[in-house]
Order: structure tokens, then sequence, then C-alpha cells
């Protein structure tokens, strides 16, 4: 055993308290606008959440909406807020939800499909109801276009034998499962015939797609449950399926694993996210498998999520028998979980492994044998996420570095930066390792490809993932094109159409160095395309994989929050957009910033074109319903979709606001009075039903006051007609107002959520048993009232046969 193995066994058995500790780091990834730092949005048990962050110069929240003009978004600073919250809150009175619940969920689920109505002619069965269209409207896109969506994307692969006239693809999603269709390149997307081939899974979280190289027709497939991106919502996995006729029928693999000698556990891989299923292209008996962290038990309000207490520990496993057993081969030196694995092209038998944060490692099948040669420039961050690819360049092994963590991006300090070593092979580990401490100078060793100055060509790799690397991070090279690479990151909103498409994606087709006959471009920037330069096509922020068709590489598919793209494999010159942009307050570009710009947008893709018509993989957290039309009007919150309205529709769903989508309603009495929430304490209202451009703001008075709240506020209209107006929110105490958030024609003149900023005369709330101060009687989190105490409020309620009772539940189990 590594020096690492007693830390780890301790750091293993107390996830609890590790990851209470650790989710005061920030925010899930994934809100569509993020914004600006905002500390304390999660608290322990017994810690009270840290104050919000004002401007002093505007007196202004931070948080701005991410519907408003120029607002930053939410901070992206860490993974361990919203459903990750729920891992310090535990499920009352029980420690957690016990593990055989979360397992025979979708049991429960497959029982309750099957009900139908008493009255059978009704024809009353479950079925579902959409969307497969779930279409942005223009005003709510991000670069003024429609955008057709889906759920989030963790993995993707393509058929060895892809044509025009069959490719099949297969797409695994965070929490839709693996979908396949056979037409991916298809002109039209209503061909696409997408198919959901995962049913029979005990999860459909998925953290990994491989082809079996060793099967030409490439019908042997592997799924590995458990999502490693880790995210608040990256849900444990039940272990690795495969399927040998191209996923139409699987079977869950025995996989029992060896940790230590005299440590052995069946189906190794549950309760843990399998980040790498890797195959050696010699052998298919050798598998090699990574496994990093997941929570299960996830809810949408505050509770019962929780870190397995058991699972097996993070590291690199190999199997020689086709799965049947594997032995743990490396721990990950002390990390919080393996996020990649992948084997050298020259040679399968030296392995590569990258764990957070403790980077990039190499070594052999033999125990013991890993050393790392690359450390995280943000080792200090428990989340510091490296991605790696390995090619084959000039007879050498190269190998691509993304980096980050979630520093400050002050001048010349990146978070995020792209690191690259062209002769790896020739250079021992130790020495490997060494050259990272002199970047270019050491030959074949590392060279940093990344600079903070926007003059200097290296800069278009500065920040990529604007410190969320734990959850957007990845860098890929097509085969047999070493000098090619692309680099995925978030989405630099500050930036968007300013100097920059937002640098979502990033690729360079000279290894990431300066291009002389290109006015010494790096990269270029593909995350809009040349369709239009006022109303282009973009890819949707938060990136988590791409994947190129073999033979064509020029053609790749991407998935982020926002689902799947293609691009056309052409590229068009788009610098001359450069010459007309500005900043968002309208002052021009710099001298510096308009060179930056001709550079990124110098190489773009003619077309890019969302495939999401029919993947029905969207993330609802909650759903409201018509009260009195039901079937033909609904509102649902998605993770980092926005709110999308059902109108009676099985196949389009349009969006009615932006951002991450939490908690929506409908006055009983007046249902064109709406509201729906993002996260936080950011809340809409509107009088004009689904109206996207209608909505205002209501909750400033929350929003600007001393409290916080859970990431999904949970927020509830009264449902008795004599109180039709009255809405409650829940932060630390409970908020109300009984005129629909207040006079609409005064929110709808100066709190429009598209146009204006909040502020705190958006909304008429009070709290109540008291105004909000330091200490606010109306608190019901606060110590003085007994035990259990801090956390927010999770649940508001109200009967609607009774005009004078609420309940209010508080996350760590007060009532």
């Amino acid at each position: 055993m590594s020096s690492f193995s007693g830390p780890l066994r301790i750091f293993e058995s107390l996830p609890t308290l590790f990851f209470s500790a650790l989710a005061l780091l920030g925010s899930i990834g994934g809100d569509e606008q993020p914004r600006p730092a905002r500390t304390g949005q999660v608290a322990t048990v017994a810690t009270r959440p840290y104050p919000k962050h004002f401007d002093a110069s505007t007196g202004s929240a931070l948080d701005a909406d991410e519907d408003s003009p120029g607002a930053q978004g939410e901070a992206e600073g860490g993974p361990f807020t919203a459903a990750m919250e729920k891992a310090q809150y535990r499920a009352w009175p029980a420690a957690g939800i016990p593990l055989e619940a979360s397992h025979t969920a979708p049991l429960a689920f497959a029982d309750v499909a099957s009900r139908h109505d008493g009255d059978e002619h009704l024809d009353f069965d479950w079925t579902s109801v959409g969307p497969l269209n779930a279409v942005y409207p223009a005003i709510l896109g991000r670069s003024g276009t429609a955008y057709v969506t889906s759920g989030r994307i963790t993995a993707l692969v393509v058929d060895p034998n892809c044509s025009r006239s069959r490719c099949r693809l297969w797409v695994g999603a965070a929490g839709g499962g693996v979908w396949r269709t056979s037409h991916a390149l298809s002109d039209d997307v209503r061909d696409l015939d997408w198919k959901f081939i995962s049913g029979s899974f005990g999860s459909n979280a998925i953290g990994s797609l491989t082809l079996d190289p060793n099967d030409a027709t490439g019908n042997t497939l592997y799924a590995g449950t458990g999502e490693p991106n880790l995210s608040g919502d990256s849900d444990a996995g039940v272990g690795i399926y495969k399927s040998t006729d191209g996923g139409n029928t699987w079977s869950l693999l025995p996989a029992v694993g060896t940790v230590v000698p005299g440590l052995v556990i069946a189906n190794f891989p549950r309760d843990r996210a399998v980040s790498s299923i890797v195959i050696d292209p010699t052998n298919p008996s050798i598998l090699y498998v990574g496994l990093s962290s997941a929570i299960r038990g996830v809810d949408a309000t505050a509770g019962g999520g929780d870190f397995p207490p058991v699972a097996a520990r993070f590291g690199v496993y190999r199997s020689a028998d086709g799965g049947a057993t594997f032995l743990r081969i490396w721990n990950g030196g002390g990390s919080i979980g393996v996020n990649q694995v992948a084997l050298d092209p020259r040679d399968p038998t030296v392995i590569y492994a990258a764990s957070s944060p403790k980077s990039v490692w190499r070594g052999s099948p033999t125990p013991g044998s890993f050393t790392q040669i690359f450390a995280s420039r943000s080792a200090a961050d428990i989340v510091a996420r490296t991605q790696f690819a390995l090619t084959v360049k000039d007879g050498h092994t190269r190998i691509y570095v993304a980096d980050g963590g979630q520093g400050n991006p002050a001048a010349g300090d990146s978070p995020s930066q792209v690191w690259r070593a062209d002769a790896a092979d020739t250079l021992p580990n130790a020495a490997l390792r060494a050259s990272e401490n002199a970047p270019g100078t050491v030959p074949g060793g590392w060279k940093r490809i990344t600079s903070g100055a926007k003059a200097n060509p290296y800069y278009a790799t500065f920040n990529y993932c604007t410190g969320q690397c734990w959850y957007d991070n990845f860098v890929a090279t097509p085969p047999g094109q070493p000098d090619t690479v692309f680099v995925l990151g978030s989405f630099s909103y500050n930036e968007a159409f300013t100097y920059s498409n937002a640098r979502a994606v990033l690729r360079s087709t000279t290894a990431g160095e300066p291009d002389p006959a290109h006015n010494n471009r790096t990269f270029t920037d593909q995350t809009a395309d040349a369709t239009s330069a006022a109303t282009p096509n973009s890819i949707h922020p938060d990136q988590h994989a791409i994947a190129f068709v073999p033979g064509h590489p020029e053609v790749w598919f991407e998935g982020s929050d926002g689902g799947l793209i293609r691009s056309s494999g052409k590229y068009a010159d788009a610098s001359g957009q450069c010459a007309s942009r500005t900043h968002f307050d309208g002052t021009p570009l710099t001298p510096d910033e308009t060179l930056l710009c001709q550079r990124l947008l110098s190489s773009i893709p003619t077309v890019l074109t969302s495939l999401n018509y029919g993947l029905n993989t969207i993330q609802f957290q909650m759903l409201s319903l018509h009260p009195t039309r039901p079937l033909r009007s609904a509102l649902g919150g998605t993770q980092d979709n926005g709110t999308f309205a059902f109108s009676g529709s099985k196949v389009t769903w349009k969006q009615t606001g932006g951002g991450d989508g939490g908690f929506s309603g409908y006055n009983v009495a007046s249902p064109n009075f709406r509201f729906r929430t993002n996260f936080g304490q950011n809340l809409h209202g509107t009088r004009h039903g689904s109206d996207p451009a209608a909505w205002y703001h209501i909750g400033g008075p929350i929003l600007f006051s001393p409290e916080n709240s859970l990431f999904y506020m949970p927020v509830a209209y009264d449902p008795n007609p004599a109180a039709a107006g009255t809405i409650f929110v829940g932060s630390q105490g409970v908020w109300r107002t009984q005129d629909n958030g207040g006079d609409p024609a005064f929110l709808e003149a100066n709190c429009n959520s598209l146009t204006t900023n909040d502020s705190p005369s958006c909304g008429d709330f009070e709290e109540l048993g008291g105004p909000a101060a330091p200490v606010s009687p109306g608190d019901l989190t606060d110590p003085s009232r007994g035990n259990r105490s801090f956390g927010f409020i999770s649940v508001v309620a109200r009967s609607s046969g009774d005009t004078s009772t609420l309940w209010a539940a508080t996350s760590t189990g007060r009532i």
C-alpha cells in the first residue's frame, strides 16, 4: 500500500464529516448564467451561513438575476450546494436515506407507471407528456436565436463504422440514462429517432460509455453508472453494464473488486461514479475502471442526500477476466475520486490516470507503481480537476492537460490553464514531473500554453472553465490528428459576444501554438457558428463531453448541460465581426481585445445544429399545475434549462424563464398570475401567463435581507381561493405577500426580469413573525428556538381547506 493508504481509509470512513466541511466551498454547477460569488450558500448544522455580499459602490446585492442585462450570473465556485447541501442535512430522524430505498426506487417507479384509473375505459395509464421538443424562444436564447435543449450529457461514443446512411451515436445523460440514434448525421433532426435503451438499469445516472475497440462491429458497449462531475445532483450508480448488441440488451457485470488483500466487495462500482471504462485494444478481457465521488438519495427540496458509507474505495481497478473480478491498482493518491483513466496509445501496459486534486499519474498494471507526472496549479483546492488527452506525435506520446481550480483570475493568474508534453515517453516519471517547474525548457517535457495577457496568443485558454473546472473540464484530440486539440470549459458570460463567443469550446490545429499564417492564433472559439453575426446558433453553457466521427474528425458532437450539438465539419472566418463589437456598456474593444477577437473568430463552425429533438432527458426539479386546467397547463423547473411551460402538447414545451428552474406556481383564483424561481432567492412573478417577456422580480425584500436560503428556495401559492393572492416563501424564516408580490403595474414598469436588475423595491414580501434583522424574530432556524438549529426552510405547506394554518419545515429537521 502507498503512503496515502492510511489517510484514504480515514477519509472514506468519515465522508460526512469531510464533505460537511467541503460543502462550504460554493455552489452547484450549471446555472445557465453564472453570477458573482456569494458566500454562505450552505451552512452545516453547527454553522450559520456567511452573510451575503453587497456592492458598496452601487448599494445593490451582487446577486443580479440571470435574466438581467449585464448580469454575471451565479458563482460556480464549488460543487457542494444545491442538492449536495443535502449531504449535510439528514433524512430525519435517520442519518440518511437507506441504501435499499435508493436501489428500489426504479421498481417503485415501474409499479406507479403500471397503475391506471379504476374506470379502465378512461385510459388513465401513466404516460410521458414530453417534452420531445424543449424550445428556448429567441428572446431567451443566449445568442438571440431559438434553441432546442435536453438534459445534461455526460458521455458520448460514435460507431466506428459511422457513415452518412447509418451512424450510430450513443449518449449518456446525468439523469436520463443511455440513448441511441442510428442517424446522427441526418440533415433533418426529426429523423434522429432517439431510442431510450437503458430501461433495465438500476440507475440512469450515467458516468461513462465505452465501445470495445476489439469488436470491429461496434456492438460491444459498456456503460458505467454514477456521474463523476461532482455536482450537487451527480448521483451514485449501481455498477457497470455490458451490451453485445449495440445496447438492445444489457447485463450487469459481476464486477467483484479486491480493494486490498482480504477486502473483497461484490459489485464494487455500486454507490460510486464510474468515471472511466477502458479496454485494452489488444485484449478484450483486460479492463480498467476509474471510481469517483457521487451521492445518493437526492431530493429536490432539502433532505436525504448522503455519501454511501460502505462503498468501495476510490481508485483505478483492473480486470483480467472480462470484468468478472477486479483488483485496485491505484488508490487515487489520496483524492476525492479518480476522474479519468486512459492507456498510452503506443503501449497499452502504460496507464495514465487523473484524480482530484492530485492531477495526472502514470503507472503499470502492477499495484503501487503509479507516480505523479503533473501537479495541478491549484493543488491546494480540494476540488481542483485535471483532464488529459493522449496522442502520438513523431513516434512519441504527446499529452495535453487541461487543469483548473477555483482561483481568482487576477492579472496573470489563471485558475484554469492548458499544458502540453510532446514526448512524455522519453522522460522518467520524476523527470517529467520536474519539467513542470521549468515549463518549455525540458525537451519533451511540460510547456504551459496559457497566458493572462490578452495580447498574448496563449490567452485563448485563459480561465476557460471560469473557476468551476470540477464540473466543466474536458480536453480531447481526434485520433490521428495530434496537432488538433479541443478544450471544453464553462461559458465566459462577462465576455460573450464582445471579444469572444464565450470560449466554452476551443479548437486548435497547431497544438496550441501560435499560427503565423493566421495572425498568430492558437485556439479559435467554437461556441457560436457563422450563420449570423447578430443571432448565431450557440452551444449551451457547461461542457462535459465531445466525440468525433471516425475518419472525419472535423465533424464532432458535443455534450453540455443543454444537451447535444453537432458541428458541420466546415469552418468560416468571422473575424470581420470584431470591428463592430463592443462591451456590454457600449464602450469599444481595446486594441488588444480586438486582436484577441480576430484570432478567436478566425475559424468557427459554419453551422452548429442542435440534435436534442426527441432526446427526452431534461432534468425537471419541480412541477406545478394549473388549478382548473391541469391537462392543458403546467410549469416545470429544470436543471440549468430554466422553467418550461406545458400547454397540452406531448411534443413541444416552451421555456418561459431562464437560468436554473426551481419552484413555480399558479394563483388558484386568477391563474394568469404565476411565480417561478431560479436558484437561491431569485423569485419572479407575472400576470400574463407564460409570456417569457412579462416576468418581473418580486423577491427583492428577501434577496436583499440578511437571510439566505436553499439552492431551490421553497415557494407556494396559497391553495385556498379566499387567499388566492398569497405566496409563502421559505428562506431562514417564512416570508409572505398577499397581493401576488406587489402592484403589478409598478413591477412591470420597474422590475422586468429581462431588462432590469433586482432591487429591494421589487416585491412587497414581509417576514412572518417580525422584520428581517441580523437576528430575526421570524428566523425559524435560530438556535434560540431549540435544538436542530440553523439550516434553511425546506418546505412550506398549506391546506386548501384551512385559511389559518401554515406548516414549515427546516433542512435540519424542525417542523
